[in-house]
């Protein structure tokens, strides 16, 4: 069983991405990376973006995680290759929206109060 395990684990190839046992969550801006493993909720709390693949298949191979929630969280305005994001076939990754804004000007219209997007 492990010897299975170790094979998939090097037929996958390197990852960066570990998940991330800081507790409390440490906002994003303090963060030493420019990304994360958190899932949605986490990522939300600390202020990041949730980035996954462009076909929304199974992110294992970036978090290392059976987690399915789990998924990159970046800071706003990363450009770590988990966090980039364009319409062309170069960039693997889709990210939401960031859920802080602090200008709230582009989409004033959505945050909720203190300028959350949820």
């Amino acid at each position: 069983m492990y010897v299975q395990c170790a094979l998939i684990l090097l037929a996958l190839g390197g990852s960066l991405a570990q998940p991330d046992p800081t507790r409390p969550i440490v906002s994003m801006q303090f963060y030493d990376k420019d990304y994360r493993v958190l899932d949605c909720g986490q990522c939300f709390r600390a202020r990041g973006k949730v980035c996954t693949e462009r076909d929304y298949n199974s992110m294992f191979k970036y978090t290392r995680s059976s987690n399915m929630g789990n998924a990159i969280c970046c800071k706003n305005g990363a450009t770590h290759e988990y966090c980039q994001e364009s319409n062309d076939t170069e960039h693997k990754h889709t990210c939401s929206m960031p859920s802080f804004d602090p200008d709230s000007t582009k989409y004033k219209s959505v945050l909720t109060a203190g300028n959350r997007n949820y």
